[in-house]
């Protein structure tokens, strides 16, 4: 029976990775719940903001050959793109006790997400805490002296500077690292592949034969930026029934657009995309996988021991971390945020589908109070923690905590956070501001009608 330890003191040093919207609120709730004041916050980019941080800069395109060679650390530019729209409403997300602008949109883009970003860093004093263009390259527990090591390289000159910190927040998202399905006869087909990762303009693929594979919202924001530079769009789709189909059907009966749904992609063979019921698509130029992404993690792959309980089997550690080594799922944590071997040790930001902010928000509270020893863990054994886990992932839908699935929150997001609300006695999300957005339907008409005129 392995036994949870216990916050033992109050850190007094703090490392928090990223200083994207999950970063700063954790750096905010540390200091004013928690009382911990010396945080530093490592940022791989010359700015704040994390995903709504958007460059021209991208990657190669995907290798997908049996000779493909590493790419770039995805994790070395954002996978935003120029013009990007946030999909719900910014009212909605708005940090509870510091509110968004009022501008003309509803659905505003994600230069005004990071400058309200920048104003909330300004105004709670957290822009001296950030070390800008600093990427993390490794993060190892030290056993016998208790504390984290922590390696950091800068982007621009290279240089490498060793850390020591008393706890870690990981809080660098996760829209890095592409999760590419396996397709048989992928490898020799001859087409440019990328990733939504990857995507920045609508332009660069003019007047192309652009196959999508994905239903969610990046395929179809895809979708709507390359209608309009005439290319021909074939969309495939592993669930038909979606809010973001709702979304495509509209946008295809308002516009007129060349966008054609398809099913499931089977396999590549002699030229031509061979789809699950027989079709088959010729003459396809571009694939963009918008299949989303894993839960992956270098610096903590790249370190050692994440506790005391792995010291020894390191990698075998962070593949049980990760959900047996699929990047599917995080597992292990405590209300989905803290490491259940290492509590000083915690993940903010991974649950999927939700309302952004304010689950931030709650889950840094978590962290504030745990590390400051205002509460404690209260399952005593990791066996109880993967129990949790379990029946969690059966509530979301999942057949067991390893599955995506199991992170995929949507409309549980409220009962979680009113049960963190409850846990630690403070404030409450006013479901209030939302009430009229809860129609996806009504949702996604106003959104196309905001960015196509609709």
């Amino acid at each position: 029976m392995t036994i949870i330890p216990q916050i033992q003191k109050k850190p007094q040093k703090v490392a928090i990775i990223g200083a994207g919207a999950s970063g700063l609120i954790t750096a905010k709730e540390l200091r004013d719940l928690g009382d911990i004041q010396d945080i530093t916050i490592f940022e791989i980019q010359p700015k704040l903001g994390g995903v709504w941080y958007t460059t021209e800069d991208r990657g190669e395109d995907l290798d997908l050959s049996s000779s493909s060679q590493p790419r770039r650390d995805p994790y070395e530019w954002p996978s935003s793109y120029p013009g990007m729209r946030v999909n719900v409403p910014l009212k909605i997300i708005e940090m509870r006790d510091f509110p968004a602008p009022t501008v003309p949109q509803l659905f505003p883009s994600a230069d005004v997400i990071r400058e309200y970003l920048e104003a909330y860093a300004r105004a709670r004093d957290i822009y001296r805490l950030i070390s800008f263009k600093s990427k993390v390259e490794h993060v190892q527990w030290n056993a016998p002296a208790q504390t984290w090591t922590l390696v950091s390289r800068h982007m621009g000159d290279g240089t490498l500077e060793s850390h020591t910190f008393d706890s870690i927040v990981v809080a660098n998202g996760h829209y890095a690292v592409p999760s590419i399905p396996r397709i048989p006869g992928v490898e020799a087909f001859k087409a440019r592949f990328i990733h939504s990762h990857d995507y920045k303009r609508g332009e660069d693929f003019s007047q192309q034969n652009v196959l999508i594979i994905g239903s969610g919202t990046s395929a179809m924001d895809i979708a709507r930026g390359l209608m309009v530079h005439g290319s021909k769009i074939w969309v495939s789709l592993k669930y038909t029934k979606s809010w973001e189909m709702e979304q495509l059907d509209q946008l295809i009966h308002a516009t007129k657009a060349s966008i054609t749904k398809v099913p499931q992609v089977s396999e590549f063979r002699d030229g031509a995309v061979i789809l699950v019921d027989g079709q088959e698509l010729l003459d396809i130029e571009v694939v963009i996988f918008a299949t989303g992404y894993i839960f992956e993690f270098p610096f903590l792959r790249n370190g050692g021991p994440l506790s005391d309980y792995w010291v020894h089997k390191p990698d075998e550690e962070y593949a049980t971390l990760i959900a047996e080594g699929t990047g599917c799922n995080v597992v292990n944590l405590w209300k989905k945020v803290v490491y259940a071997y290492n509590p000083t040790l915690v993940f903010i930001g991974l649950p999927l589908k939700v309302l952004s902010f304010p689950l931030f928000e709650i889950q840094a509270a978590l962290v504030a109070k745990l590390w400051s020893q205002q509460i404690q863990i209260t399952p005593n054994t990791i066996s109880e923690i993967v129990e949790i886990e379990e029946a969690d992932a059966k509530h979301y839908g999942a057949s067991n905590r390893n599955e995506k699935a199991a992170m995929v929150m949507t409309l549980f997001q409220t009962e979680y956070q009113d049960d963190l609300s409850s846990f630690l006695g403070i404030w409450k999300y006013d479901y209030s501001r939302r009430k009229e957005f809860e129609t996806p339907h009504l949702l996604f008409e106003a959104r196309n009608k905001e960015l196509y005129k609709l």
